[in-house]
Formats: structure tokens, sequence, C-alpha cells
């Protein structure tokens, strides 16, 4: 026989017996269930003492089988067939009471939310989504029978029931309205302004023009072909709008020139030249002291530049040049070619204009707005049977009043816009 000389085992002191397991594991929910009950304690007492309005509510809904609301059943899924109808109030804190107006001592708790101050638009609207979709919501809300304006946080807590939390914002939303008010004001007024300025610009024009008769009706007539061409080489209607009184104002820095030489009846001397070049500069320094008009100050002060830099007041050459400065440079000699000078009494055909503008092209002038330009001319005066010379040329009104006409009728269909864009990239 053998014997088995092994000693027993030592005890396993590392793991409870199975009683000293059920004692803990007893212990450890009695924890977490105090724990719970803190907590719900907590979250009341803090529900209550909110300085915003908290009100927990339980959605009824109708079934396809069964038209009377009802809360969801335990486990149960909200449906396509189902519809919210109304809302049943589980809790109110005071702050809600308070800012609803409502009695504190009369419970609102176990009523229907319809029947206290919502509408029934008002909860589909802002309520339902979020209460079956469990996806939280923000807005602001004006509950009239308090006449005031609230924040709204909605939050659902569980399928069929949601929290909102309600801040009263009213004061908010009044200052803001009458922010909105003072801005709208201090808009008119500023529109006001700028049409009183506008008005006060084109008097300097006129008391220019009535200086010299000659030039009577000139900037009328380069501000309406500016709007043409510009609108032609596809610049935005608010870029042209805006550029249209830089274009009547081209030849303001003019009333700072003596008489002597701007009323000079031949040509002008090498030092009076001079003198009336300054005029750009003149007419830049009294527009810029104008807050409103420094955006328009490219035609004003640019428009004697030259495409090869040969021009003033700084010798800019090609694209450095502004866009709008190159393309009314080109319509204000159109126009002085055109126009009966003291200096020049024979005005030029317009085809004689066309031979001009083609020799300058890359000297004086850009050349895209040249051929852009020669282009609109010879599309014009091939479609036009009035205003034609003994010599079949076509005078500057009529063309104008053509151009005008073409613009509103032939030049925005694809065709021509085409034709123009072709030129564009041809000119590179």
């Amino acid at each position: 026989m053998e014997i088995d000389n092994t000693r027993p085992s030592e005890p396993d002191f590392t793991h409870p017996a199975p009683m000293e397991v059920v004692t803990a594991t007893g212990s450890r929910r009695g924890e977490t269930e105090i724990t719970r009950r803190q907590s719900e304690t907590n979250f009341r007492q803090l529900f209550e003492i909110m300085s915003e309005g908290v009100v927990l509510y339980e959605v009824l809904y109708t079934r396809p089988n069964d038209v009377i609301p009802r809360p969801l059943a335990a486990d149960e899924p909200i449906t396509d067939g189902m519809v919210a109808v109304d809302y049943i109030i589980l809790h109110a804190n005071p702050a809600y009471y308070r800012d609803m107006g409502l009695d504190p001592s009369q419970s609102v708790e176990g009523q229907l939310a319809s029947s206290i101050l919502h509408t029934p638009d008002q909860l589909d609207r802002y309520y339902a989504a979020v209460a079956k979709t469990g996806k939280p919501a923000s807005f602001l809300e004006y509950i009239e029978a308090t006449k005031r304006y609230f924040k709204v946080n909605v939050r659902s807590t569980e399928q069929g029931q949601f929290m909102t939390v309600l801040a009263d914002v009213t004061q908010l939303v009044l200052e803001r309205e009458l922010l909105d008010m003072e801005r709208q004001r201090l808009d008119m007024e500023r529109q006001r302004a700028q049409v009183a300025l506008r008005e006060l610009a084109l008097v300097w024009v006129n008391l220019l023009e009535t200086k010299n008769l000659e030039t009577a009706d000139h900037s009328d007539r380069v501000a309406i072909t500016f709007e043409l061409l510009a609108k032609a080489l596809g610049l935005d209607d608010a870029t042209i709008s805006q550029q249209n009184l830089g274009a009547r104002l081209h030849d303001i820095g003019k009333i700072g020139i003596r008489d002597d030489i701007f009323l000079e009846p031949g040509k002008l001397s090498p030092e009076k030249r001079l003198e009336m070049n300054k005029h750009t500069t003149i007419g830049k320094n009294l527009l810029e002291k104008i807050k409103e008009f420094r955006v328009i100050l490219d035609i004003p002060y640019c428009h004697h530049e030259r495409w090869d830099g040969t021009g003033y007041p700084q010798g800019l050459t090609g694209n450095d040049i502004p866009q709008v400065a190159r393309i009314f440079s080109l319509v204000d000699v159109m126009d002085a070619l055109t126009s009966p000078r003291h200096y020049r009494t024979v005005t030029w055909p317009l085809s004689k204009v066309a031979t001009y503008i083609q020799n300058e092209s890359g000297k004086q002038f850009d050349p895209l707005v040249c051929r852009v330009l020669l282009f609109v001319i010879d599309q014009i005066v091939t479609r036009s049977n009035e205003g034609l010379s003994d010599q079949g040329e076509l005078d500057r009104d009529h063309f104008l009043q053509a151009w005008q006409q073409w613009t509103q009728t032939e030049l925005p269909k694809p065709t021509v816009q085409a034709a123009i864009q072709e030129l564009k990239q041809a000119t590179g």
C-alpha cells in the first residue's frame, strides 16, 4: 500500500468564501442605490432652484387603430403611424411658474400643455421632432400668453419624454430690435447722404461744363458709354454702377485749373499743358477728402495713363492701370474725337475713330478694350439704317442710341457673348 505523504494545501485567502461574496455584492448594491438616490435628490434640488424655467413633459400619441391619445407603454417603439397630439406636464420648477405668470399653488402637473400656454401648432413645430428623434434642439419662442420671448433648449430624457429649459430673453430681443431699427435708420441716413453727395458732385460737373459750353453733356455721354463698354467686357453690375459716378467726375479736377488755361482757345503751350495735366491729381485730392468717394478715384486719377507707360500722372503701364480707367480712357477719347472742340471744329466719323483706335491699340489703349469696342462698332454700324450721313457714316448720338438698344435686346445673347469671349482669349 502506498501512503500519500503529500501535505494538504494551504487555505486560499485571495478569494472570499461564497457567503462573503454574497455579503460584499449586497453591500455594493446598497452603496449604488444610495448613490443613485443621492444623485436624484441633488438633481431635484438643482431642478427646483434653477433660475430658468424647467419642465418635464410626456408625449401623448394616437395610433393608427386607436385615436385616443396615450403615452408610450413600456418598451413601446415609436412607429410611423403614431402622431404626437399633446403633452402632459410631469413636473415644472418654481421658475417656470414665475416666468409663465402661473399661480404656484395651482399645480400644472398632469395637465395638458396645450391647455395652459402653448398652442398645438407651436408644440408640434417645436417639440414633436425632439420627442421622436431624441435629437436636442434650441430655438427662440414667443409665448403669446406671457407677451415674452424665451430661449428654449429641448432635450429628450427618454423616448416619449423630453425636458425643456426656458430662459427669458425678452430684454435682449427688444434691445436687438432697437439696434436693428437704429441700424436701419442710420442706413437710410447714409443713403440720403450718398444721394446728396452724388447730387453735389453732379452740381460741380455742371458748373465745370457751364464754364466751357463745348464740353456740355460730355460727362453724361461718357458715363453712358463707359457703362455700355464695361458691360460688354463683362464687368459686374455693382462695379459698373459704382464707377459710373467716377466717370461723371473724371474731369472734376479742372475746377482747380486757371481759366486762362482751361479756356485757352488754341493749342496749349508745353508749360500750360503741364499745368492742365495737374487736373487728375487735383481731382484725386478733392475727391479723397470725402470717404464715400474714395472708391471711385481710379477713373478721375488714372484716365490719362497710357498702356505703353507714357501717360500721366504716374506713368503706369499695361495692367497696372486700373481696369475701369483703361476702359474709360478709350471712351473719353472717342467722345472727344466725335464732338466739336474750339481747336477742332470738324468731328471725326466713326470709321476714322475706329482706325485711330486700331492704330493706338497697345500704345495708348488696352488692346483687349480696343478689340471689344471695334467689334461693337462693327456690329452696330452693319445693323444701322438710321442716323447715316451722306457718306454712309453713323453719327455719335445715333451710335449711342443703337448701342443701348443692342445691349437691351441682342448683346446678352450667347452668340454675341461667345464672340466677345473669343476676343478676350485672343488678346490674352
